[in-house]
């Protein structure tokens, strides 16, 4: 017997956002920082939550057209019920502030 399931995301203020994605959508990074464009560990859902865990760094890979800014992140990478919380590195560019600031009154 199949039981439903929703998995409620954990809000930050940041989420992971590719325009060249569908929602759901998964995309290949990797944890290390030196193996990035090389090789992919972890994968994960276009649109999620994501925490930030460094400052943007700028890093040359001529597969990407030279000089690209990354960001150490942790996300819950798990397709199912489960939680898996990873680090890893993305594209400062797929990044996207969803912090709710309060109206301001005059």
């Amino acid at each position: 017997m199949m039981i439903p399931y929703f998995k409620y995301p954990i809000h930050t203020n940041f989420m992971f956002f590719n325009i060249r994605g569908d929602t759901d959508e998964s995309f290949k990074f990797s944890s290390d920082l030196e193996k990035i464009g090389i090789e992919w560990d972890v994968e994960f859902k276009n649109g999620s939550y994501v925490e930030l865990v460094s400052d943007p760094i700028e890093i040359d890979r001529s597969k990407y057209g030279g000089m690209i800014s990354v960001i150490k992140i942790r996300a819950d990478v798990a397709h199912d019920f489960h939680t898996i919380i990873k680090e890893f590195w993305i594209p400062t560019s797929t990044l996207i502030n969803v912090e709710q600031k309060p109206n301001e009154q005059s």
